[in-house]
């Protein structure tokens, strides 16, 4: 297969020998002469496996010419949801090299070098069939090196081979076949390409295990296969295989696929392998490489940006985003519990190594690479996910609409329904990005006033505004630090409570045991939040498609805890509880706009403002509309109002936990509140809406931020509707609902939702245009 010109564009061979430096020592050797092969059992013409040149040098390579060889995988079985990504080809399982020839003949076939370029020192692009791009590391950090006591490994051939390292399962099992299987089942990166060369490590399992898996993979008609022996005296027999006798230490020796760097050494070094995936959403500003940690401490970790084009052509805006093997990682731990987990990170968390950009262009250009990740990013990293990639943020985290607000960046777009609804904002990026990529397993982003739940709302994704000061913000952006809180998303309920447990970890603030406590005795169902679906009395009264679904969730709800309903009016609550004779309305008109305009203005705008100056010679940089009109405003409401409203603020996050949370000795929070989140309603984003205003007035989506309480949106449903960008296409919008507990009670809200999971009264949710199966 030819792949496609536009692959990689940003990638250029000169740029490799760039990136690499003027001091780099490593050189491209000649190309091997060996080409490794298996022939098809029906006898026809195999496909070629394409690899790549390196520091710029056009060389051929020999590749390993594979039967009905296609990379990628379905999603994985008992892993955290990756798998073969939106547009990914599916795999053969490995399990059909059983029916290959066992009298494979050797082949000859030239690999074609894909154009590097300027990735990251250390990196070099190769592709695979069915055109799936790879990137592979030889940043020495990042090696898997053995040694053995001859140069043995000459018959794996030039640079790049590929080979696929198989270390024995813990029972033992020399069915390789299996083996294989599994590895296609629960990884995305490894394909049957990796098979060109096989390594072979029998650890405990020792030698007896060695012959019988390479005899399997002789019979499958695999004839390049290498084996590493503990005992150092497992021989070859007949030829076919070559032993390697290990020197160092190979306890950690692990499963996956590599490609082979020569050395002179008496070391066998292998390159850890990424897969680049497209983003066709145009969600992420960029993919990211780990670099090798400073320290033992893993929250220690450093990046590289990884300056990528998308593999699928999406244009120039669109990267390429490169995701690890899951091979390479093992069972989750108590230290390490979310071992291998896919994270991406909103972009206005620090990431050490890496720019932050807050969705500004001049603000990136500004300011060098941070020395140091957020604490958040450094939590997930210690527990043992990895960041790969950072998503876009509306700017400096304002609440922005695409079709005009968005100047410096392109608004991500919504896979939802027909493509072209609003993503909400400003975690615009991170939503997006986890309601399209099953290769991605959560995002974080961020919640002032709805920047987590607005986009788990409109693309039906688990989301969660902790309590404030849950999470130290140290190394994030500011917005309003009264209200300022880290969230994050996830698409299956098990794995939304699991992050929680290590995202909260250690909180001053988030009460710990969720488990012990039992859930909420009574459902809050305030007769003006449900206006549209009940009665006062609560007689449901809608006639609505997402109506019927919110009853039928509640009425699940309510039999599920053994609940009652209390649907008491949130403004008779307010009255009742005479913090002021101005009704809720009224008394919070301007308090959230006073306050995060003012705040940022005082502690981003400003330095920020003076910096750029400062550098410029003058010059003021380029704001989007939304935060000037915003900034404009709150500054000259003046000190003494925006003092005022912080007081509103805390009156009313009194009134939460004295009259609506109330303090319980034997549950974490007595009560919970919910309020439709959303319910599928269109919001094109080629709408022209209003100019920028401030963000004023009170409604269900100011209760958690102005009152500090947690709240998680969970997808019950979605409604079909007509689209007026394709007249001819029925699509479906999701239906959420947001659950609202007591300060310090965000586990249990986490804990509910994986309860409901396993009740099968909620589930996860797809990625793509439908949340659900249609």
């Amino acid at each position: 297969m030819t792949r496609k010109a536009s692959a990689f564009a940003l990638l250029s061979a000169a740029a490799v020998a760039l990136a690499l430096g003027p001091d780099s020592t490593f050189a491209a050797p000649a190309p091997s002469t060996d080409k490794p092969c298996v022939s098809t059992s029906s006898g026809a013409s195999p496909s070629t496996t394409t690899s790549a040149g390196y520091s710029g040098a056009e060389q051929s390579s020999t590749g390993s010419p594979l039967p009905t060889t296609t990379a990628g995988s379905g999603g994985p079985s008992g892993s955290y949801g990756g798998g073969g990504g939106s547009g990914t080809t599916s795999a053969t399982t490995p399990s059909s090299a059983s029916s290959t020839s066992s009298a494979a003949a050797a082949c000859s076939a030239t690999a074609v070098p894909l154009a590097t370029g300027s990735l990251a020192p250390d990196y070099f692009a190769f592709a695979g069939s069915s055109d799936v791009s790879y990137v592979a590391t030889t940043q020495p950090g990042a090696l898997y090196s053995v040694g053995f006591t001859a140069a043995a490994a000459a018959p794996l051939g030039g640079f790049p081979a590929l080979v696929t390292v198989v270390a024995a399962p813990a029972n033992c099992s020399a069915d390789i076949t299996a083996t294989l299987a599994s590895f296609a089942a629960i990884d995305d990166v490894w394909s049957k390409d990796f098979l060109a060369n096989t390594l072979l490590w029998a650890g405990a399992c020792g030698d007896t295990w060695l012959a019988d898996a390479a005899a399997g993979l002789q019979g499958a008609g695999y004839k390049s296969v290498f084996t590493l022996s503990p005992s150092n005296t497992y021989a070859a027999t007949g030829g076919s295989y070559v032993a390697l006798a290990p020197t160092t230490n190979t306890t950690t020796v692990r499963s996956g696929p590599f490609v082979y760097v020569p050395t002179t050494t008496a070391e066998l070094h292998l390159a850890p392998v990424y897969r680049v995936y497209a983003d066709p959403q145009y969600a992420f500003t960029s993919g990211l490489f780990a670099r090798a940690p400073a320290a033992a401490d893993a929250s220690a970790q450093s990046f590289a940006q990884a300056a990528l084009g998308s593999p699928d052509g999406e244009g120039a805006a669109a990267v390429g985003v490169p995701v690890p093997s899951r091979l390479y990682f093992g069972a989750a731990t108590t230290a390490r519990p979310l071992e291998g987990l896919r994270v991406a990170v909103k972009d206005i968390y620090d990431v050490a190594g890496v720019k932050t950009g807050c969705g500004s262009r001049a603000y990136y250009a500004l300011y060098p690479a941070a020395r140091e990740s957020s604490v958040v990013v450094k939590r997930l990293l210690a527990a043992g996910a990895v960041v790969v990639g950072k998503t876009k943020t509306s700017q400096f985290a304002n609440g922005e609409s695409p079709t005009a607000d968005w100047v410096d960046q392109l608004c991500p777009f919504n896979p939802r329904g027909e493509g072209y609804q609003g993503p909400s904002s400003s975690s615009s990026g991170s939503g997006a990005a986890m309601a399209a990529y099953d290769w991605l397993d959560s995002a974080v982003g961020s919640d002032t006033g709805g920047s987590i739940r607005g986009p788990a709302g409109v693309q039906g994704i688990y989301g969660i505004r902790p309590s404030q000061d849950a999470v130290s913000l140290t190394g994030v952006m500011p917005l309003a630090a009264s209200m300022d809180t880290a969230g994050y998303f996830a698409r299956t309920p098990e794995l939304f409570r699991q992050i929680g447990e290590t995202f909260y970890a250690d909180s001053q603030v988030v009460l710990a045991s969720a488990s012990s406590q039992d859930q909420a005795s009574t459902l809050l169902l305030p007769s003006d939040l449900w206006s549209s679906y009940y009665s006062a009395n609560g007689t449901f009264t809608s006639k609505t498609a997402a109506g019927k679904i919110f009853d039928g969730f509640l009425g699940s709800l309510v039999k599920f805890l053994g609940a009652k309903v209390d649907r008491t009016s949130f403004a008779t609550s307010w009255t009742a509880a005479n913090v002021s004779t101005a009704s809720l309305s009224s008394y919070l008109n301007v308090t959230y706009p006073v306050i995060i305009g003012k705040y940022q203005y005082d502690n981003l705008a400003v330095p920020f403002i003076n910096d750029y100056k400062n550098k410029t010679g003058g010059k003021t940089p380029f704001i989007d509309p939304v935060p000037i009109v915003r900034w404009g405003w709150a500054v000259a409401q003046g000190e003494a109002v925006y003092i005022d409203n912080l007081a509103r603020k805390q009156a009313f996050t009194d009134f939460l936990s004295k009259s609506i949370f109330p303090a319980s000795s034997t549950q974490c929070s007595q009560n919970y509140l919910l309020y439709p989140q959303s319910a599928g309603s269109t919001s094109y984003r080629n709408a022209y809406l209003s100019t920028p205003s401030i963000p004023s007035g009170f409604s269900s989506g100011r209760i958690a931020n102005l009152g500090a309480v947690p709240e998680i949106v969970i997808p019950i449903g979605q409604v079909l509707y007509n689209s007026t960008i394709s007249a001819a296409e029925v699509a479906a919008l999701p239906v959420t609902i947001s659950v609202l507990a007591r300060k310090g009670c965000d586990l249990a809200l986490l804990k509910l939702a994986e309860e409901l999971g396993k009740a099968g009264i909620v589930s996860k949710v797809l990625t793509g245009p439908t949340a659900f199966a249609v």
